[in-house]
């Protein structure tokens, strides 16, 4: 059976387990660098045009101005030692687009403003002791 995928305007695709929302992804990686990988790739111009995908590849959804929610990950390992990773994406607000309209016209950088559009740019594991670390 084929999995939904999130589809950035790059065509980067990524597979989501089943159940999935756009507030409540789920993917598997292979490690922490494959992770790392999507996450660089979630830019402000990726993120622009985001489609899902259903298992026969037929569009279910479109999507324009999306940024990451935050936290931008939680991390899990699976028993087969791979990374779950669960992350949300939510369209931007007004202010934060004409922040991104500014900075992409006038060049100017607000330190809160980044190349990834994310509200929040940390990345939390859970740990068996205290839950998130």
């Amino acid at each position: 059976m084929n999995k939904d995928k999130i589809v950035l305007k790059n065509e980067t695709a990524v597979e989501l387990e089943a159940a999935a929302s756009l507030e409540n992804m789920k993917a598997v990686f292979e490690d922490m660098t494959a992770v790392d990988q999507f996450w660089k790739r979630c830019t402000d111009e990726n993120m622009s045009e985001v489609r899902i995908l259903n298992g026969e590849g037929l569009t279910v959804g479109a999507y324009k101005d999306m940024c990451l929610m935050s936290p931008a990950f939680t991390l899990d390992k699976t028993e087969d030692g791979k990374i779950m990773a669960t992350f949300g994406i939510r369209e931007l607000t007004d202010i934060e687009r004409v922040l991104f309209f500014f900075q992409a016209e006038g060049g100017i950088r607000v330190k809160l403003v980044t190349g990834v559009q994310t509200c929040a740019l940390p990345i939390y594991r859970k740990t068996e002791s205290t839950g998130f670390r």
